[in-house]
Formats: C-alpha cells, structure tokens, sequence
C-alpha cells in the first residue's frame, strides 16, 4: 500500500514537471490540463515508475492485474442467469 502511493506520488510529480518544464522554456503558455490529460498522463507515469524499477515483466504484471481485476468487476456486476 505505502510503495503504491509512493509510486502514485512520484508519477504525479513527474507529471507537473514536465508540464512546469515545458512552460518554463516557452513551449506552452499557462496550461491547465483536463482532468482526463491528468490522469491518463499519471497512468503513463505510474507505468513508466513501474517500469524504472521491475522493467518490463513488473509492467507485464501490473497490467496483467488491473485486467484480471477489471474482469471480475464486470463478472461481478452482471445479472445471474435465474432459472425457474
């Protein structure tokens, strides 16, 4: 949970300095990204965070994870078959 968060706050960080970069060089002007920019450029991030320190099969594995998780939320939400 601790090295989840921190990996999340590092990917943020990472995020808004390149943004801040970015303005400090004269790329873009004041730039305020959309809340859905935000997020998929944390999920970049996270993934490379992720990457930096499992490489490529510890990016294998996470997204492996968020999938099967994903699978059994939907399993979930659907209606069971009732048989009468």
């Amino acid at each position: 949970e601790r090295q989840k968060a921190q990996v999340t706050r590092a990917a943020k960080r990472s995020v808004k300095k390149k943004i801040r970069d970015e303005v400090a060089a004269g790329k873009r002007g004041a730039y305020y990204p959309k809340r859905s920019e935000l997020r998929r450029m944390e999920v970049e991030a996270k993934f490379e965070e992720i990457r930096k320190r499992g490489g490529d099969d510890a990016v294998n594995k996470a997204i492996a994870k968020r999938r099967k998780k994903n699978v059994a939320k939907s399993h979930k939400l659907m209606p069971s078959h009732m048989t009468s």
